[in-house]
């Protein structure tokens, strides 16, 4: 993760750094049962941190990203292809709203159910992210969210 800090931090992106940590996180322990799964079409070494880092790459040093243009393009990459199913419960994984190891815990006697995409996969993960920033800025400009340092700011005394 402290590569993808780097790079967001090399091109002035550190809401996005804020977002990112957040959520890329949900998606520990997936390797751990995807190694115990050979049928899957998921590469093992699909890293979402590292595969950010990549598409980060690309881009030239001080160049204004376009935040739907990045969304979009995150939206596009290989680790977005885990989706998963409880046996039992049939209860689908969100890695927008819990850790993958969490989900997984639920039953534990079971290893979870490992499918392909789900439909518009890419369109909500692309409003997601955006619908993220979004409310990160909202926040910030209301005065009422922390940046990237932990330090509250504040646009009214």
């Amino acid at each position: 993760m402290q590569h993808l800090k780097h790079h967001l931090e090399r091109l002035a992106m550190s809401d996005w750094w804020i977002i990112l940590s957040q959520w890329l996180p949900n998606n520990d322990g997936w390797l751990s049962i995807m190694e115990a799964l050979s049928e899957s079409d998921c590469t093992i070494d699909d890293d979402p941190a590292e595969e950010i880092s990549e598409l980060l790459q690309q881009y030239p040093l001080h160049s204004l990203i376009d935040d739907i243009q990045f969304a979009t393009e995150i939206s596009r990459l290989q680790f977005l292809c885990r989706r998963a199913r409880l046996t039992k419960s049939g209860k689908r994984w969100s890695s927008f709203e819990e850790p993958f190891t969490t989900f997984a815990a639920l039953e534990p006697e079971e290893v979870p159910h490992v499918f392909e995409h789900a439909p518009n996969c890419e369109s909500v993960t692309k409003y997601w992210l955006l619908g993220k920033l979004y409310e990160l800025q909202s926040e910030r400009i209301q005065g009422s969210r922390p940046i990237g340092n932990g330090k509250h700011t504040h646009s009214r005394p």
